[in-house]
């Protein structure tokens, strides 16, 4: 996802371990030059806090401010598994601070995993 401006943007980085499905690896702030894209942080490599038996991730991009400073993003959150071994995901549209790697607040709990943000919480 590009900022509006076109000098930033961020990127999802998946990796395999299995060759069958794609895993959340990080999440990176790249920077245009006229040399082209370069590395400039990554914002997300892992979640240290998140409680001990749930996982975050990051699942889909919306925008990101033209400062740098904040992006709107689908964060998955897996809780621990229950009794009977299955785990819950919710999903949910948050802003997000780029710089600090933290939650500044909620903008939509989605229904489903494919939900877009809607127009109305941007």
């Amino acid at each position: 996802m590009t900022s509006l401006d076109g000098k930033s943007r961020l990127l999802l980085q998946y990796n395999t371990a299995d060759h069958k499905g794609f895993d959340f690896n990080d999440l990176v702030l790249q920077t245009h030059s006229e040399n082209g894209w370069t590395h400039d942080s990554t914002v997300w490599a892992g979640d240290a806090d998140v409680s001990p038996g749930v996982t975050r991730w990051v699942s889909a991009l919306d925008s990101m401010d033209d400062d740098r400073q904040t992006g709107v993003i689908k964060i998955a959150t897996m809780g621990p598994p229950d009794a009977g071994g299955t785990s819950t995901v919710e999903y949910s549209w948050v802003r997000w601070d780029l710089v600090a790697n933290s939650l500044l607040n909620t903008l939509h709990v989605c229904e489903s995993p494919f939900d877009e943000l809607p127009p109305e919480m941007r």
